[in-house]
């Protein structure tokens, strides 16, 4: 089971994930659930001096290169040990392990100014330590939380949980959609109830005189996808059942079928 929570602000949207984390989890048979936005991850935020920095003649490009070279590594070339043998590696220039284990150490790198001079960085960038997330998820242009789990319980019992919980915890600018498998089972059901409906309406409005083939042939149809969702325990199947009811009140009641159409609205 996979779904997102999407909305403006990337803090709002990692409180209520962890809300609905824990509400979900609470539920039996529902299982671990896993969240894939971390919002308290030590990071290190660099200010360039721009102005100073070009006074050098060293640009950010030339600033941001040398630190991904020395703290995290680059891949400048490839290898292979034996000609012809399709395996190629790849040559990864950083500084030695051990050398940059905390802010201050970045000012051991220098760069060539433009008149070859050296110049050490904290004098054209400073630094600092906060907390933030360390991937920052994005789902039709609005901040996203992915939220992931694998239920013991029933994938359509399972989706309606979170669609209860969604919807009591989010406000309005904030939705939730429903993604890997889940996605699947609700296209699924949409498919195949159409598929259905035109198929059976098409039969009947061929080989018998129905009055409303493809309004049965639907009805029919909605029907069968209530009867699973009862059968799989999913609560709301009972809105279901009432607005297919409410469509053979009106029918009963145009055919002049008043019992039945009164039976029908008592359901």
């Amino acid at each position: 089971l996979q779904f997102n929570i999407t909305g403006p602000s990337i803090e709002s949207v990692g409180q209520y994930a962890k809300i609905i984390r824990e509400r979900l989890a609470s539920i039996e048979g529902f299982g671990k659930v896993d969240l894939d936005l971390q919002l308290d991850l030590p990071q290190i935020n660099m200010q360039i001096n721009r102005d100073r920095a070009a006074s050098f003649g060293i640009t950010a490009a030339d600033i941001a290169n040398a630190v991904s070279v020395y703290a995290g590594g680059v891949n400048i070339a490839k290898f292979n040990d034996a000609d012809g043998d399709g395996q190629r590696y790849d040559i990864r220039l950083k500084a030695e392990d051990g050398n940059f284990n905390q802010i201050a150490d970045l000012n051991k790198i220098y760069l060539r100014a433009t008149n070859g001079d050296l110049v050490r960085l904290d004098s054209v960038a400073s630094f600092s330590q906060k907390l933030g997330p360390a991937i920052i998820g994005r789902y039709d242009l609005q901040y996203a939380a992915n939220l992931y789990a694998s239920p013991s319980i029933p994938l359509g019992e399972a989706v309606s949980a979170v669609e209860d919980i969604t919807n009591e915890i989010l406000p309005g600018e904030y939705k939730y959609k429903l993604s890997g498998q889940a996605e699947e089972f609700a296209k699924t059901f949409k498919n195949v109830s159409f598929i259905f409906t035109l198929a059976l309406g098409f039969l009947l409005h061929k080989n018998t005189d129905a009055s409303f083939p493809f309004i049965d042939s639907f009805c029919t149809s909605v029907s069968l996808i209530a009867q699973i969702f009862l059968a799989r325990r999913v609560i709301q199947n009972w809105l279901i059942w009432i607005f297919v009811d409410i469509i053979y009140v009106g029918v009963y009641f145009s055919k002049d079928l008043y019992a039945t159409g009164l039976m029908y609205a008592l359901y």
